[in-house]
């Protein structure tokens, strides 16, 4: 199917998708925790982690189960959100 004929629940379903797959890789506990101890290893006491893309992953399932972990663990969280204008 030509995906210039996707109805929008269709394009959404699709983007809510990749979000997701997108924040499975990003907010992967193991990885998590390793960048925590890498950063601690160095002195820090905060990281920010980021996806590459500017994609909102926020409400993910991905991101929620990881932060559900992370607070049982004792660490806190905190979100932040940057608007980027794309240029066109």
């Amino acid at each position: 199917m030509n995906v210039l004929n996707l109805p929008a629940t269709q394009m959404r379903s699709k983007s809510e998708l990749k979000r997701e797959e997108i924040a499975q890789k990003v907010f992967n506990i193991e990885t998590l925790l390793k960048k925590i101890s890498d950063a601690s290893d160095q002195g820090y006491e905060n990281i920010c982690i980021s996806p590459r893309m500017p994609v909102e992953l926020h409400l993910t399932y991905a991101a929620e189960a990881s932060v559900e972990e992370l607070t049982k663990m004792g660490f806190k969280l905190s979100w932040e959100s940057e608007y980027i204008t794309p240029k066109n």
